[in-house]
């Protein structure tokens, strides 16, 4: 008699197209030859889109769960308990949207018979992930993609949002038989805050999304920056400033959806220039956001150090760049400060003690100098194909899955 494939299930509230982890994580398990469910949102019809290029190639399968399932009356009832229940339960205070995340603890625990293993994305996936294999007698995972006690400037400054979610890691995380961190500090920050430890998986992308013949940078100077959503508090408004004292010609490129209050703003302030251009494309397909950032002088990833989650947090942008033979432009993060120790020519750290006049002297330095630039886009494919993947990490992944 064959022995019954490990079923695993990966939950989280978010579309598909807004965690490509979770999908690398899934189609990694599927093809190590697992029986793997992804149980996921489904309510913002953009990303619906995505997320429908997505599983024309999954393996796995695949539940969205939507906020119009929830009926008035369930949504009155759920509403009215987690009133009632916040005053005195860790779960309901820190689950702001308690029934949706109710609904989703039910659809999981619906469409995951007998599964040996539940991995949760996002703190409400954390608070499902826990609460089926409880009820299913199964082991229970987490994937600390950030350090969420201060994952968003909103928590970090609210004191009570900030407090329940410490509480809430603290106690459910020695509950996880399998933990995953994106990045090195998340994991050790981890590990003195609540006595875990998890293993590092860096948020890269596979091989087979590199592009088949890589192009150096073209004759322009092109900074391309991308995200699913183009907003403030990315540093980008500090680079446009740094950009117009530069006396090299140069186009700042920026991927991604972006409302029109704030592209209107992105306008007025790059109004003045006289050299310097601004291009915004739409999002592209998941699984062509390597290709895309090929091509370019540099990729940027300008995030702040604050709140603490962006001080230590490594955003897969930097390796899609590094994939796709793109050179980074690093904001002084206490990680990307670190990982710029790794990369070497492939990574320019901008000098936080330095003007803003005197930043876009040293970009302009950089810029005139053809051999750096050449030595660096050659460094960052190198690294990026023979370190900086996924094929690279979902090894560390299996043999982490194994363990648990």
């Amino acid at each position: 008699m064959s022995k019954r494939k490990t079923k695993i299930c990966l939950i989280t509230p978010g579309h598909l197209s807004s965690t490509p982890r979770l999908i690398r994580e899934a189609n990694a398990l599927s093809e190590a030859g697992h029986e793997v469910v992804v149980i996921a949102g489904s309510y913002h019809p953009p990303s619906i889109e995505l997320d429908r290029s997505l599983l024309r190639s999954a393996r796995w399968q695949y539940v969205g769960v939507s906020i119009s399932q929830l009926n008035r009356i369930s949504l009155r009832f759920l509403a009215w308990g987690n009133r009632l229940f916040s005053r005195n339960n860790l779960e309901a205070a820190f689950l702001g949207a308690f029934p949706f995340s109710a609904l989703l603890l039910s659809k999981v625990l619906d469409v995951a018979a007998e599964t040996d293993l539940f991995l949760g994305h996002t703190m409400p996936g954390l608070y499902v992930a826990k609460e089926a294999a409880r009820l299913s007698r199964a082991k229970a995972g987490f994937d600390i993609e950030d350090y969420h006690p201060e994952e968003e400037v909103e928590i970090a400054q609210n004191r009570s949002r900030k407090r329940v979610a410490y509480r809430a890691m603290k106690k459910w995380l020695p509950l996880c038989r399998h933990l995953t961190a994106a990045s090195p500090l998340i994991a050790e920050k981890c590990r003195q805050e609540f006595g875990i430890r998890a293993v590092t998986i860096l948020n890269t992308y596979p091989l087979e999304d590199a592009p088949v013949n890589p192009v150096g940078p073209r004759g322009e100077v092109q900074f391309y920056w991308f995200s699913q959503t183009i907003g403030p508090g990315r540093g980008l408004e500090d680079f446009i400033f740094m950009m117009s004292a530069m006396e090299t010609p140069s186009e700042l490129i920026l991927r991604g959806m972006i409302s029109n209050t704030y592209l209107q703003h992105l306008r007025k302030i790059t109004k003045p220039w006289a050299k310097h251009r601004l291009r915004v494309l739409d999002p592209c397909p998941p699984e062509k956001i390597v290709s895309a950032c090929a091509g370019h002088t540099f990729g940027l990833c300008l995030e702040n150090d604050y709140p603490m989650n962006r001080d230590l947090c490594l955003p897969n942008k930097i390796f899609a760049y590094l994939l796709a033979g793109t050179p980074v432009i690093l904001s002084p993060t206490t990680a990307h400060r670190k990982l710029a120790l790794e990369l070497g020519s492939a990574a320019v750290v901008l000098d936080q003690k330095l003007s803003l006049n005197e930043k876009a002297k040293q970009i302009d330095e950089i810029l005139s100098n053809t051999h750096y630039k050449e030595n660096a886009s050659s460094t960052a494919l190198r690294l990026g194909r023979s370190v900086y993947n996924w094929d690279t990490e979902k090894i560390k992944l299996m043999m982490n899955t194994l363990k648990s």
